[in-house]
């Protein structure tokens, strides 16, 4: 086993990384605080992009030829994330976490989560039920894992859980302590419960904090005529569906890390990962996922 919990002299230059076992670091301007990488298996490769500070956080590669991917971000990373073998997880840009999100992504299955999110307190995403379940009378398993997809722009409320098979559109609200299970959630609705019901379809949030608002302040806010984050599918938005297969048809995390370089430079940024969409009455953002 490697644990890292500061880079070397050679390692803080960006670039590529080789570690010991085939793993690999790939970063340019990185910082750990409080922070640790911890390499157990072989073949891995985390890739951090320019500006990915981790506070407070733990990645570990407990199986072989997994890939993290984690993008630039103004606000700091605090995660405690754990992949095993053939495993993925791509963090978008710019996603604010209150404090580290727990991400469990196994059995040769993904986590994504898109540009812009935001992740209150104590929320979980995992891909897999981390025990089969079998039918008696068939003996077949019956509890397979599947891979979670969260869109742009989304707001993950205090202690909610994300499960297996969970895709949910961008600009979607899930409230505190909800539980998500293999929910197809279109973009800008409202979710709570366990588990989790659509209360509110045609819905959007501001990520900026109403804490420390005014009674003027309030009355300014009390409308919002913001179409940015309405969302919208069109001929821009990806397939879920063949993206996954994409990405199990891969053999190596260099592959998959080519297919996360691709959308990121060549769809653009705002095009990332969102499920399949309702469309509300008022759009004018794409959608990028379905």
């Amino acid at each position: 086993m490697e644990s890292i919990t500061s880079f070397t002299e050679e390692q803080e230059k960006p670039g590529y990384h080789f570690l010991d076992r085939n793993n690999i670091i790939i970063k340019k301007e990185a910082k750990l605080a409080s922070s640790k990488i911890i390499f157990e298996g072989t073949g891995n490769i985390l890739f951090l992009e320019d500006g990915v500070q981790l506070k407070n956080s733990t990645i570990s590669f407990l199986g072989n030829n997994s890939i993290i991917y984690l993008s630039s971000n103004k606000y700091e990373y605090r995660i405690s994330t754990a992949v095993h073998n053939n495993c993925a997880v791509y963090i978008g840009k710019n996603c604010y976490m209150s404090s580290p999100v727990k991400i469990l992504s196994t059995e040769g299955q993904s986590i994504f989560i898109g540009n812009d999110c935001l992740i209150a307190l104590n929320v979980v995403l995992r891909n897999s039920d981390a025990h089969a379940v079998y039918d008696i009378e068939t003996t077949q398993r019956i509890n397979y894992p599947k891979s979670v997809f969260i869109g742009d722009h989304v707001w993950l409320g205090m202690e909610s859980v994300i499960l297996k098979g969970s895709q949910i559109g961008s600009g979607t609200i899930i409230a505190s302590r909800s539980l998500v299970p293999n929910r197809i959630v279109p973009s800008n609705s409202m979710l709570a419960g366990s588990p989790a019901k659509i209360v509110k379809k045609g819905v959007f949030f501001e990520h900026q904090s109403t804490h420390t608002w005014t009674d003027t302040e309030i009355c300014v806010h009390s409308t919002n005529n913001n179409s940015k984050f309405i969302y919208l599918k069109d001929d821009m938005t990806i397939n879920i569906d063949e993206f996954i297969k994409k990405i199990q048809s891969c053999s190596t995390p260099q592959e998959k890390l080519n297919i996360y370089i691709y959308i990121y430079l060549v769809i653009t940024i705002k095009i990332v990962f969102v499920s399949v969409i309702q469309k509300p009455t008022k759009a004018t953002h794409s959608d990028p996922l379905s």
